[in-house]
């Protein structure tokens, strides 16, 4: 994969790579096609972010030779009065294993997160996160969560 990465205008950053792969296995089904990347990201004093994003590619699986994965996210990260940070990401990914186990599994995740500069070097932050994961096959459709809180103390230097 090859692509382009800039600052558009003082405001806009804007990410695209685009490429070409090929995955051959002894036995079964093989990939060949396209694999690709993008993300616009808008930037405003505060600071404060947003971004939304894209990504087609193909990784090697356990039960089956590879899966095809399409995925769509959006992020809001918000810092507030220099010592409060806020960030939120919602993402969605549909995968589709190849043969000889072919499914389909969506993923739904969100995370939401704030941290709290106490200190120069020390944050404590808390969240939530839940993950969602639907399988869909000829034989075996469920809907399985994952719901996470979570505290954080991190030292940074």
């Amino acid at each position: 994969m090859g692509g382009l990465s800039g600052q558009l205008t003082t405001h806009v950053r804007l990410i695209l790579k685009g490429g070409y792969g090929t995955n051959e296995y002894k036995e079964g089904d093989s990939y060949e096609g396209p694999l690709g990347e993008a993300e616009l990201t808008g930037m405003w004093e505060g600071p404060t972010q947003a971004s939304l994003g894209y990504r087609h590619q193909v990784l090697d699986a356990t039960t089956a030779n590879y899966f095809v994965s399409d995925e769509i996210w959006g992020r809001f990260y918000k810092l507030w009065m220099e010592r409060l940070a806020t960030d939120v990401v919602a993402s969605y990914q549909l995968n589709q294993f190849s043969s000889p186990n072919e499914r389909d599994e969506h993923y739904l995740q969100a995370k939401a997160e704030v941290t709290l500069r106490m200190i120069y070097w020390l944050y404590l932050g808390g969240g939530y996160q839940h993950d969602g994961r639907a399988l869909d096959n000829e034989t075996i459709s469920n809907y399985t969560v994952r719901n996470i809180y979570f505290l954080s103390l991190a030292a940074r230097f």
